[in-house]
């Protein structure tokens, strides 16, 4: 009986040790799992990179190559302006690689300076840059130049190495809407965003392409489409704004403006957006305010005195707009919108002095009129008889 418990007691032992195991092991594997991706996880990941790059280059490790990784990551953030200037650095301390040539192409592209990516291109493959992206680059680059035929040779045989590539089929896309086939250029455009969601031209592209047909809502689609992985994208903001400017959908226009005018604050070209779109909404104090901020940023930026001017003499401040007006021709002897606001308060004040005269006129009319009045002449007394 005792043995019997014994066999039973180790048997109860080793299962139990056995399940334990099996439950660390359960739990270091599940450790080892990663995480579900997420654009935040894609963020923070980016952002630890960056981190760790910057800190390779301050304490001078691979000085070259970390300006070179750290340039790609903002690339693919979206970020051109600052791309250019790492990738610069990178040249700088290393100007005999092709890989370093080949990212500036693409930086430069981007940017569309179309001369300097072409050089790049050109650098990278002297040096033996090989990769297709390269002559994706090129070809690019050549059918901006208008150089369709060597822009055509070139993709044909890059379409063989790389047929899930998305700049393949951008550059397919501006090959066939430039000789006319919008529809091709748009079908090769979805494509080329299916296999590359991240190619930011291929989206200004398409909508710019979608608009054209009149197809106004594929237009917004792909726009949206793109703020979800740029939402801070200056460019694609401006864009949308201008499409909704165009349609004359004022309120959303007016939106997307400032963002572009909070992303961009020393930028004077939404901030001018802003104020044109109040006026034309006839809210013309918050058109005021923003002429007013445009001056501070640049005091003289062409006809402010007069932009501001006219929002008073809107809001019926004529002796603040005359001001205004009389300083701007001082300064712009010549300046035709300071000379029609005064022109056109003198009319207006005309206009109420006449409409007073003619108001005292009728009050003095009023108050002799005896037209109801009924007089009855004396009659002389009569003789007595």
């Amino acid at each position: 009986m005792k043995g019997g418990i014994r066999v039973v007691y180790g048997i109860s032992l080793a299962f139990v040790m056995t399940l334990s195991d099996g439950c660390q092991r359960s739990e270091r594997e599940e450790a080892r799992i990663p995480p579900h991706y997420s654009p935040e996880l894609k963020k923070r990941h980016e952002a630890d990179l960056i981190r760790y790059l910057t800190y390779c280059i301050g304490r001078r490790v691979d000085v070259a190559g970390s300006y070179y990784k750290r340039s790609r990551v903002y690339f693919d953030q979206g970020d051109p302006g600052k791309a250019l200037e790492d990738i610069d650095q990178a040249i700088r301390y290393k100007d005999n690689v092709g890989d370093y040539y080949l990212q500036r192409g693409l930086v430069n592209r981007e940017l569309n300076q179309l001369e300097e990516a072409l050089r790049d291109a050109q650098r990278a493959e002297a040096l033996q840059q090989k990769s297709p992206e390269l002559y994706v680059l090129m070809a690019d680059v050549l059918q901006e130049q208008k150089n369709y035929s060597e822009a055509e040779n070139y993709i044909r045989s890059i379409q063989k190495m790389m047929p899930y590539d998305g700049t393949v089929y951008y550059v397919n896309a501006m090959l066939e809407s430039k000789r006319g086939d919008t529809l091709a250029g748009i079908e090769n455009l979805e494509k080329a965003i299916a296999l590359n969601p991240k190619l930011l031209r291929a989206y200004k592209q398409a909508a710019v392409l979608y608009e054209r047909q009149g197809a106004v809502e594929d237009a917004d689609r792909v726009s949206d489409q793109a703020l979800s992985f740029f939402p801070d994208n200056s460019d694609l903001l401006m864009d949308k704004a201008l499409r909704y400017d165009r349609r004359l959908v004022l309120d959303s226009a007016l939106i997307y403006y400032q963002k572009v005018a909070a992303l961009l604050p020393d930028q004077l070209e939404a901030q001018i957006k802003i104020a044109n779109v109040n006026i034309r909404l006839r809210n013309y104090n918050a058109a005021l305010a923003q002429y007013e901020k445009i001056q501070q940023i640049d005091p003289d930026y062409p006809e402010i005195r007069s932009l501001i001017g006219f929002c008073h003499e809107k809001m019926w401040h004529f002796t603040t707009a005359k001001e205004l007006y009389r300083k701007e021709l001082e300064l712009s002897p010549g300046s035709p919108q300071a000379r029609s606001g005064l022109w056109r308060i003198m009319q207006q004040e005309n206009q109420k002095y006449e409409e007073e005269q003619q108001g005292e006129v009728e009050k003095v009319e009023r108050t002799l009129d005896n037209s109801r009045l009924e007089i009855v002449p004396i009659q002389p007394r009569s003789l007595p008889k």
